[in-house]
């Protein structure tokens, strides 16, 4: 384990934030293989092999705009990112290095493996509606758990979710339950079958008994690879659709921008347009309710599988028609209760928009729909 010594960052109010809230300081020989990896609207990002004692460890290295210049506000803002990342939702913070070249800090933090949620709409819309509620209900939890705290995300888009590894299948397990259950009745219907046959056999006697015998025994071995092809072809297909239901594990990143809900207000507007709440667009508070936006427009890319008016310039006009209403185009084919939720958060008024956990309840309701039953089906009450 690295042990840190206070004074060993540089800045003794770095020092101390570290100290307080049990991260850890990293020396930069201890990283290797450092290579660039994105540039966001607010930091670079670098891809790299973390060595420890126990084992190498592939993380992120977050070099920040102008953090060396505003760390006590940097610091603050992070405050809020730790006491998030207690929860599984969010993308673990371990601490901080400061590159000698640069002489920038850097955030280090764990590395999702599987990318953000923009390079994954493509493979998300080809999912089954059971495995993208998943995905969404692990987005909503998130939320829920940042609107728990009394804060509010202010930065959530399809760039701040990441994915990692992949999880057991989301099915429930009762379908697997059920499929044994129709294995053992087509067990006993075998057995049944094959003492009926034992039965006409011991009363019909002549001189064809031998070649009847025989006949029957030709016949059960060719049930048997008949038998025995069907389970093999149907664990075939389980084996497939089991590697197509697995999912991601699902973080919220990029906490940085988190504040208290009670009292927030941005000289300047940060974030991705499309994701931005009207009244936010307007210069209005963030509010619990301007992060319920930003999620209906997840909602809308995991029916089309494109970013929201990813066909327009991310302009002054494009603000301009959020305000007055404009909202991208409902998805053919997409179930109405999912449309009626997706409007809800989106609708024009914030005091109309419901909570995260309104949300998060109403989508736990329709993972655990019974089995046989679709999306489409499901009421909201």
């Amino acid at each position: 384990m690295i042990q840190m010594r206070l004074g060993e960052s540089g800045d003794t109010v770095l020092d101390r934030f570290i100290f307080h809230t049990g991260l850890k300081w990293f020396p930069y020989n201890k990283f290797k293989n450092v290579e660039y990896l994105d540039k966001g609207g607010f930091s670079t990002i670098y891809k790299a092999i973390l060595s420890d004692k126990r084992k190498d460890k592939t993380v992120v290295l977050k070099c920040l705009d102008n953090l060396n210049e505003n760390l006590n506000e940097f610091l603050k803002e992070w405050q809020y990112h730790i006491i998030c990342s207690i929860s599984y939702n969010f993308i673990y913070l371990y601490g901080f290095t400061k590159d000698p070249d640069t002489s920038n800090y850097m955030v280090v933090m764990d590395y999702a493996n599987r990318g953000n949620l923009r390079g994954n709409l493509t493979k998300i819309i080809q999912n089954n509606w059971k495995q993208k509620l998943y995905i969404l209900y692990q987005i909503i939890s998130g939320l829920n758990e940042i609107h728990e705290q009394e804060l509010i995300h202010c930065d959530l888009h399809d760039g701040n979710i990441l994915f990692h590894e992949y999880k057991e299948d989301v099915n429930n397990k009762v379908d697997n339950n059920k499929e044994n259950e129709v294995d053992d009745n087509n067990k006993e219907n075998e057995v049944d079958d094959n003492n009926k046959e034992n039965e006409v056999d011991d009363n019909n006697e002549g001189e064809d008994d031998d070649k009847k015998e025989n006949e029957d025994d030709h016949d059960n071995k060719e049930n048997e690879e008949d038998n025995n092809n069907k389970k093999n072809e149907k664990n075939d297909n389980n084996n497939k659709e089991n590697q197509k239901n697995k999912v991601d594990i699902v973080y919220i990143s990029d906490l940085g921008l988190c504040q208290p809900a009670e009292s927030f207000l941005k000289d300047k507007l940060y974030g991705v347009m499309s994701f931005m709440a009207p009244e936010v667009l307007r210069g209005k508070p963030y509010t619990p309710a301007s992060d319920i936006y930003s999620f209906s427009m997840i909602m809308w890319e995991f029916t089309s599988g494109v970013p929201p008016f990813n066909n327009r310039a991310h302009d002054i006009q494009l603000s301009l028609s959020i305000c007055k209403g404009e909202r991208p185009e409902i998805i053919e084919s997409t179930p109405q209760c999912y449309v009626d939720l997706m409007k809800k958060c989106w609708d024009e008024d914030p005091l109309k928009r419901p909570s995260s956990e309104e949300v998060l309840d109403i989508i736990k309701k329709w993972i655990m729909i019974p089995n046989g039953k679709k999306i489409k089906d499901i009421n909201e009450s």
